[in-house]
């Protein structure tokens, strides 16, 4: 090919990368060096992906904090709205058992049940009650939520008196869904943050995982999904 030698201008044709002028013998190199490869365009996939975890993150947060927050506001929930409270009253064995009384207790309200074991009080207050029931010296109080329309509460009598706080239960139930909300939306968190930062797609992968059931009042898990979607179509762009 023909080239120039830089230092005294003189052309010639050489077929060597490295050449010597025949003029001014000065050496040099005649093949071009390769350009650099061009930095792969970045899209904005993985920054969606991070906006929309750190979004479902923080309704997975304000979730959790509700269904905590929850326990601590039925006992005061009044509508104002009366309810019926029917059921049945039996023996250890599934007998019915006639003419136990049955008490919304604070309120004065009772029934007796029927030969069959059943019976129905109607005008309760929707809220949270404490009912009881009791024939010869055994007794069953059940601490439970009546709502609006007809509630069916059943007793079964053992010998003495035994109470049986159903609000206590669903309490811990919601404590720990809680717990786990906050745990998963935290997950999710981080997984947004490495999102933002390209970084360490494993974890923002299990970020956007860990959204989907951390639900975030429904909303949190679509983002979640989208998020999932974005992060994995980007893989090549983490680092």
């Amino acid at each position: 090919m023909d080239v120039k030698c830089p230092k005294c201008g003189y052309s010639f044709t050489s077929i060597e990368d490295v050449t010597t002028c025949p003029r001014c013998m000065y050496q040099f190199q005649t093949g071009t060096i390769p350009p650099l490869p061009a930095e792969k365009k970045r899209s904005n996939r993985p920054a969606i992906a991070g906006v929309l975890l750190i979004t479902a993150s923080i309704l997975g947060f304000m979730m959790g904090g509700f269904i905590g927050f929850v326990p601590g506001m039925v006992d005061e929930i009044s509508t104002g709205q009366t309810v019926t409270v029917y059921g049945t009253v039996t023996d250890e064995n599934g007998n019915g058992m006639g003419n136990a009384t049955v008490t919304v207790l604070g309120l004065g309200l009772s029934s007796n049940t029927s030969s069959d074991g059943s019976y129905r009080i109607e005008n309760v207050p929707a809220g949270v009650q404490r009912i009881k029931a009791e024939k010869d010296n055994n007794s069953l109080t059940i601490k439970t939520f009546v709502y609006e329309g007809t509630n069916k509460v059943d007793f079964t009598l053992k010998p003495g008196s035994h109470e049986q706080d159903i609000m206590s239960e669903v309490n811990n139930v919601l404590y720990v869904c809680s717990i786990v909300i906050f745990i998963l939306s935290f997950f999710t968190l981080l997984g947004g943050i490495f999102a933002l930062k390209r970084r360490h797609f494993g974890i923002a992968v299990i970020g956007a995982i860990m959204g989907i059931p951390a639900l975030g009042f429904l909303i949190g898990s679509i983002l979640s999904i989208i998020a999932l979607i974005l992060i994995v179509l980007s893989r090549n762009e983490f680092r």
